[in-house]
């Protein structure tokens, strides 16, 4: 039995692709829709949807948009999972899921448990929240099918009260991973 060449058959991306940068993107985006799901067991449930540009990187010139089914915990920590969509220059979709944590500060007066509803008028504190997590990308478009076996890291600022958020991706590589304390001998 001989091995299949796979480059020729429809459908199937090319077995050679570019090599992952280490920078991927930097994006700028505005929330565009603050939904507040309200107060579960965990925190406070808030659905975040927002719009903007990629601004650095391979992907520069292209458009972000996406939703942040975002939990902010009593303690002020907000769990972050994203679900967005890059369109590169060319018009071909990326699809990003991304999961980590950031940092409510100040937390609201009462924590989390302060719930505002949907009709109450409410101002987000213009405080810039720190985040930290790794995404996972999904593309058929062939300059940048690395980034189906590539993770990535990122970290950036979200703030509510300006409607901002900027990010930073990078490709995960050895020299980013911390490596694991070395035994000692006892």
């Amino acid at each position: 039995m001989t091995p299949q060449d796979t480059s020729s058959k429809p459908g199937l991306p090319h077995p050679r692709v570019a090599p992952p940068p280490d920078f991927v993107f930097q994006i700028e985006a505005t929330f565009t829709d603050v939904v507040v799901i309200g107060a579960v067991a965990e925190g406070l449930r808030i659905d975040a949807h927002y719009n903007g540009n990629v601004i650095a990187g391979p992907l520069a010139g292209g458009m972000v948009r996406g939703v942040d089914y975002l939990l902010i915990r009593s303690d002020g920590v907000s769990v972050l999972d994203v679900r967005e969509t890059i369109t590169t220059p060319a018009g071909h979709p990326i699809g990003v899921r991304a999961q980590g944590y950031g940092s409510v500060r100040p937390v609201p007066p009462g924590g989390a448990e302060v719930v505002p509803s949907q009709a109450a008028q409410f101002a987000w504190p213009d405080a810039p929240s720190p985040l930290l997590g790794v995404a996972v990308c999904q593309t058929t478009d062939p300059e940048f099918l690395w980034m189906n076996a590539a993770m990535l890291v990122f970290s950036g600022t979200a703030n509510l009260g300006t409607s901002k958020l900027q990010a930073v991706a990078r490709v995960l590589t050895r020299e980013i991973v911390l490596s694991a304390p070395e035994k000692q001998d006892r």
